[in-house]
């Protein structure tokens, strides 16, 4: 970022000869403060201005924060989560006068112990969005605000049948002891307050999602472990022969059995059954050496794996089957495996390594490596700001969310526990482009033959910005960043609000924006006009275990928005038997180290972009590039036109434009041979161009699975880079990944029940996009992978009339003399005041 009248200047070298040359724009040296800076003054070249370099000592970054914090209500705090004493404020009515169950909070509850599976226990307490029409209204001006509304999940135990319930609760705050004095919805048919001035109000049918697909929280995970811990201690002598160590203990005898839970981790997966109505987890098993606290146990993928039926409403109830153990298998029960394997009838898998006590685990690590490369011990570059920040934020105390300024843009910026980061109302000079543009989903799948090795999974089920945590200031964000809090309600009922957790930041380029060499400048030398190009940058991670997802929002000086997904971190790994006991799992991965195989998987991200473009009636224009005949090609314009005499070419290449009447999915089959444009047909620029905006995917893999499968059923918005469809209020989330990890051959929601022949010409449309990558390790991939990813941009096309960036005021010209016969180039910087 330059200094517009203070240039900051370097020598570049050419030919080992560094040479630069000063327009008069710059301050006399003589009256620069000297201890600001230094300055070196060298002669000039004949009939040259003198040479001036000038090297700041400090590099002044503006104040420590631009974010200001407020107390009275803005209008876009409408999109602002639940702030934490607002979740406390529903979590007190919801169980002191609904009688559902908080599991932290037990002096709300009639007894302290764990709920059972018949009581009705809160999952989630979130904001409800408003309708769109409503919040429209409001932030224009054109209405009122619209009322707060809390959405809240609640595992019904006591219902029949037992089901997942979602509430609207509201308005908030909620008065204590009901003496608020309104009685507003004491006729609403639905409402299911005992209050008349509060609405508790279904927002799904009774048994829509069933209890079978219930997310995980603190009492499902407990419950479980009991089953997986009795199984392991049973199978203690095969963990022990695998890899020294075991799991488990006995809690029937004070002196009994001991093996502890820091040795071995297990992690569960939803898996698929014949039986589509049952609710089984996966159980996969990694041995973590020496018992680092970190993921190092990822790489340590151990043998054996079963599966746990959890269709009962009893936990005592649920039971292990189906034991896999070295590629054998699979065996009914516990003691079935123990009895073939005692008996000497499998192959047996081990790692000799692993039980060394003094076995180096440094290459899982990602500290104490306890090797550096030269030069790098020295600070790399850094960005600093001469004139300080460009960008304002704005917070509103206690609040769930910011609001963002930068050179003409203006958004917010938020966090859904389940999918992630969310922005709304995103204006560039004043013109809203954006109502939302959200993450919606994150999709991976695993392949492999070995029993850990085929995992399909949903990252909302654990929670995308659940899992997003705080930033490493200087590291995750630059220097100069500003971050926004988030609040969270874990599944074990804690309510906090966590610092850190987004980051907003101008990124230098490093880079142009727009660039041209003038061949005929003045006195006949090449002559360069460019802008120097920056981003505002919105940033979160979210850690899924082993996975980092990196998740950027790029709003970018020519009025369009870039949106990045990129993976770093841990692979998920099962093991690998150098003798040949795994060598069925060869097609589906790569060895990557004595005992760890790294498996075959893909990562696909879901988003949703709601653009309003000049109003909310808009349509979708697809402009697909074709080669053709020029009978073809002129069909639309002239129906009688023949080839040109003045050609000889038999084919063209040309843009056929059509207009798409009604909902639709798109699969990318030829990447950059189709445009889609979401246009306002009433609206034109001076060039009679509908004004519009583009969705234009980047590098993108597809989904391999068939349509057939679960998971492709659960995630029909992966089936598809790009669908279209009408707005309505009740869609507002493509996956519910949450709930459709179990049983995901009966989704509760499906992208394809919405592509359902309505008409989408001159209505308020979503466009729900997909990108992904394929990853197939390498051993380069150990300990991390290095990071990798994949992005789509939505870009202005004839919304304006020119290109936006022309009028970015850090605008600079650079000349070049022709040289001398055995002279070198001689470069001419300067910052060209004139037009």
């Amino acid at each position: 970022m330059a200094h517009r009248a203070a240039v900051l200047l370097a020598a570049a070298a050419m030919c080992g000869l560094g040479l630069l040359g000063v327009h008069a724009q710059l301050p006399d040296p003589v009256g620069v403060n000297s201890g600001s800076a230094s300055q070196i003054a060298t002669p000039a070249p004949e009939g040259g201005p003198e040479k001036l370099s000038f090297v700041p000592d400090f590099c002044p970054t503006g104040p420590a924060s631009d974010t200001t914090e407020i107390d009275e209500e803005q209008r876009w705090a409408v999109f602002d989560q639940l702030a934490t004493h607002e979740i406390w404020n529903v979590l007190e009515f919801s169980v002191g006068e609904m009688g559902w169950f908080h599991l932290l909070n037990s002096s709300y509850n009639s007894t302290d112990e764990l709920p059972g599976p018949f009581d009705d226990i809160i999952f989630r307490v979130e904001v409800l969005p408003p309708p769109k029409q409503e919040a429209l209204a409001y932030l224009d001006g054109a209405g009122p605000r619209p009322d707060r509304f809390a959405r809240v999940a609640v595992i019904r135990g006591s219902a029949t049948p037992r089901d997942v319930m979602e509430y609207k609760v509201g308005p908030l705050p909620i008065a204590a002891n009901g003496d608020s004095g309104e009685g507003k919805f004491e006729r609403v048919q639905q409402n299911l307050s005992p209050r008349p001035d509060v609405l508790v109000e279904k927002l799904r049918k009774d048994g829509q999602i069933p209890y079978s697909k219930r997310p995980t929280e603190f009492v499902t995970e407990f419950h479980l472990d009991t089953v997986v811990s009795r199984e392991a201690l049973f199978l203690r002598d095969i963990f022990k022969d695998t890899t020294g160590k075991c799991y488990g203990r006995e809690a029937e005898h004070s002196e009994g059995v001991e093996c502890g839970r820091e040795d071995m981790k297990w992690l569960g997966y939803p898996a698929l059954h014949a039986n589509e109505s049952k609710r089984v987890t996966h159980i996969h098993w990694f041995f973590s050496p020496h018992r680092t606290r970190g993921e190092e146990f990822e790489l340590h993928g151990v043998p054996i794996s079963f599966k746990v039926d959890q269709s009962a409403a009893d936990p005592a109830d649920w039971f292990a089957f189906d034991f896999e153990y070295c590629h054998q298998g699979p065996f009914k029960t516990s003691a079935s495996l123990l009895e073939a394997y005692t008996s000497g009838e499998l192959v047996k898998c081990y790692s000799d390594e692993w039980k060394d006590p003094k076995y180096d685990v440094r290459w899982a690590t990602t500290s104490d490596r306890q090797r550096f490369r030269p030069g790098s011990e020295k600070s790399g570059p850094r960005t600093f700001q001469p004139d300080g920040r460009r960008f304002k934020m704005t917070t509103r105390r206690g609040g769930g969310g910011a609001r963002f300024e930068w050179l003409g843009w203006q958004g917010h910026v938020g966090m859904r526990l389940d999918s992630g980061i969310t922005l709304h109302d995103i204006r560039f000079r004043g013109n809203r482009i954006l109502y939302e543009l959200s993450l919606q989903e994150q999709y991976v799948a695993y392949s492999g033959y070995q029993g850990g090795g085929q995992v399909v999974y949903f990252d909302s089920y654990f929670g995308i910005g659940l899992n997003s945590f705080p930033l490493k200031r200087g590291l995750d964000c630059p220097e100069g960043a500003e971050y926004v809090s988030v609040t969270k309600m874990h599944g074990g009922g804690e309510v906090e609000e966590v610092p850190d957790v987004i980051c907003v930041f101008e990124e230098d380029a490093q880079a142009t924006e727009w660039r041209h060499t003038h061949l005929g400048g003045p006195r006949g030398f090449p002559r360069l006009d460019a802008v120097r190009r920056s981003t505002l940058v919105i940033r979160t991670v979210s850690t899924i275990g082993n996975y980092d997802y990196i998740y950027d929002v790029r709003v970018r000086q020519d009025a369009s928005v870039e949106v990045d997904v990129n993976m770093a971190g841990y692979m998920e790994s099962t093991f690998f038997g150098p003798n040949g006991e795994t060598l069925k799992d060869v097609p589906f991965g790569t060895r990557v180290h004595q005992y760890t195989f790294a498996n075959l998987h893909d990562h696909l991200s879901g988003w949703k972009v709601d653009l309003d473009i000049l109003g909310t009636q808009n349509s979708i224009v697809k402009h697909e590039i074709k080669v053709g005949t020029w009978e073809e090609a002129l069909k639309t314009v002239d129906p009688d036109a023949k080839a040109p005499g003045w050609h000889t070419s038999p084919v063209v290449k040309y843009v056929d434009t059509s207009t798409v009447p009604e909902e639709f999915g798109y699969k990318i089959e030829n990447s950059g041979t189709c445009v889609w444009t979401v246009v306002n047909d009433v609206n034109t620029n001076r060039w009679g161009q509908p004004r519009g905006y583009a969705i234009v995917h980047g590098v993108t893999t597809s989904q391999l699975l068939p349509d057939s499968h679960p998971f492709t059923k659960a995630g029909a918005w992966t089936k598809y880079h790009l669908a279209v469809t009408k707005r309505r209020d009740e869609e507002y989330q493509e996956s519910l990944g949450i709930y459709d990890m179990n049983i995901p051959g009966q989704p509760v929601v499906s992208l394809d029940d919405w592509i359902n022949g309505e008409s989408i010409v001159e209505e308020d449309l979503v466009a729900w996009v997909m990108v992904g990558l394929l990853h197939v390790p390498r051993s380069e991939d150990v300990p991390l992978i290095s990071n990798f990813g994949t992005s789509f941009f939505i870009k202005p096309w004839n919304y304006f009339e020119e290109l936006q960036s022309m009028d970015v005021a850090n605008n600079f010209a650079f000349e070049a003399c022709v040289p001398h016969g055995g002279r070198h180039f001689d470069y001419h910087w300067a910052w060209d005041p004139q037009p």
